[in-house]
């Protein structure tokens, strides 16, 4: 292909966005995008009461009769730290009746309660007896609070206790990969194509990364296609025809809706980081405390673990791509219509194809969560075309796809964006002409063919 082609793709380009975002319909949007994000923090704090200070519990003490012949009383001061049981004081006691006429009599007791903890060897099991008094202030609301934190964090309560470490509570809890091998020596693994099961948290944010890739890539696919729809029914690319290739002005006008999009993006995001502003303002709170409360409760999931700054940096090119491979379509289908109104109908092929990709990769999360994936069911969705722009960030994320296959994805990607923007720009000064009805996938062939024959 000639480097003349390319010759003023950047003039479109600018022209095009800076007539887009002084449109109308894109400073609204990119306005309401902006406070929605700026209100999110300060709303939730509203919504959630602000920094209200744990309400404690009305147990004040904890007689506890301990028959099991380890030590929970530390562990049980060390998970409860910071809750609403942290101001609990516990005694250990060794005459029943002695305690239990205690609560009944006793005003400083009136807000405590007996526990007797022993091993029930028969059975294999812990037991734990709560008592409380009926003359006392306590009621059975309360005392099953403290149960339900008590079988809640009770594996913690026990490593603490035995002085056993996170990490070798790990190390014992690690999954058991079996195999099979017959007489001849051939090694039967069954385990290694289910060994990727997705949890909810994971599940979550595929679910939310497929959400938002649908509604960026609807929004971008049909701007493009009014763009282009507008200026052709204005005969503005009649003119435009005259002096520069079709392949500089899809790809001009492809990239400068792209662009905006991005922009009203980068304006959500620059609402959120408003938003720790107002919600430090708020909340009484330096803007450094809101910021780190609110990144930790992210860095906390499990799911985001695998984030890193390259799996970052890759999903975003992955996103990118995936907007450029859809608006090329959109381009072409842009030019096959001829009137605003019939905007709909040109678009059906395009949602069709954005809907395939979107579900393949929600079926796939689906299949993730129910039975596990295999790493080829991954990169094979992360892999086509259609799916990869929903599918390659999401795994990413969630460290589910190894380096070389997601360069081997965004190469497959910039594949076919270049070929798909050849068949476009071929196509193109062809069909922009076209004033009838939206054409068919047929058509649009046989004018690719007849355009790259007639060729000098």
């Amino acid at each position: 292909m000639k480097k003349s082609n390319f010759t003023g793709w950047r003039d479109v380009f600018k022209f095009a966005f800076v007539q887009d975002m002084k449109h109308k319909g894109t400073i609204i949007f990119t306005a309401i995008l902006f406070a929605i994000a700026a209100l999110a923090l300060p709303i939730t704090s509203l919504i959630s009461g602000g920094e209200k200070e744990v309400e404690k519990s009305p147990i004040k003490k904890v007689y506890l009769l301990n028959e099991s012949g380890i030590d929970i009383i530390d562990a049980l001061k060390e998970v409860n730290k910071d809750t609403e049981f942290d101001e609990i004081v516990y005694e250990e006691v060794t005459d029943i009746e002695k305690t239990e006429k205690k609560l009944d009599s006793d005003e400083d007791s009136k807000k405590a309660i007996f526990m007797k903890f022993s091993l029930n060897a028969e059975e294999g099991c812990y037991s734990m007896q709560l008592e409380y008094s009926e003359k006392g202030k306590l009621d059975e609301e309360d005392i099953n609070d403290f149960s339900n934190i008590i079988n809640e964090k009770f594996p913690k309560i026990m490593s603490l206790s035995l002085g056993v470490t996170d990490e070798q509570m790990d190390f014992v809890n690690m999954q058991v990969i079996t195999e099979v091998v017959d007489y001849t020596g051939e090694v039967k693994d069954d385990s290694e194509e289910d060994a990727n099961m997705l949890d909810m948290m994971q599940y979550s944010l595929l679910l939310g990364v497929i959400s938002v890739m649908a509604f960026v890539v609807a929004i971008t696919g049909s701007n493009v296609a009014t763009a282009i729809i507008t200026e052709k029914s204005s005969k503005i690319i009649e003119f435009l025809l005259t002096s520069i290739k079709p392949m500089a002005i899809i790809m001009g006008k492809v990239f400068a809706t792209i662009c905006v999009v991005l922009v009203e993006i980068l304006a959500g995001i620059v609402g959120f980081l408003v938003s720790f502003v107002i919600d430090s303002s708020i909340r009484g709170i330096s803007i450094q405390e809101s910021a780190k409360e609110t990144i930790g409760k992210f860095l906390s999931v499990e799911a985001l673990s695998n984030v890193s700054v390259i799996n970052i940096v890759m999903g975003i090119v992955a996103i990118c791509l995936g907007l450029m491979l859809f608006g090329m379509m959109a381009g072409l289908v842009g030019a096959t219509v001829s009137k605003i109104e019939e905007a709909a109908e040109g678009l059906k092929a395009f949602n069709f194809a954005m809907i395939i990709g979107a579900y393949i990769t929600l079926g796939v999360a689906m299949a993730g969560m129910s039975g596990g994936l295999s790493e080829t069911v991954i990169r094979i969705v992360c892999m086509f075309p259609l799916s990869a722009p929903f599918a390659l960030p999401g795994f990413t994320l969630i460290g589910m796809i190894d380096i070389v296959s997601i360069l081997i994805a965004i190469a497959i990607i910039l594949v076919c964006i270049v070929l798909f923007t050849i068949f476009t720009a071929n196509v193109y000064e062809e069909v922009i002409y076209h004033n009838g009805e939206p054409l068919k996938v047929k058509d649009i062939v046989r004018i690719y063919k007849s355009n790259k024959g007639g060729k000098r």
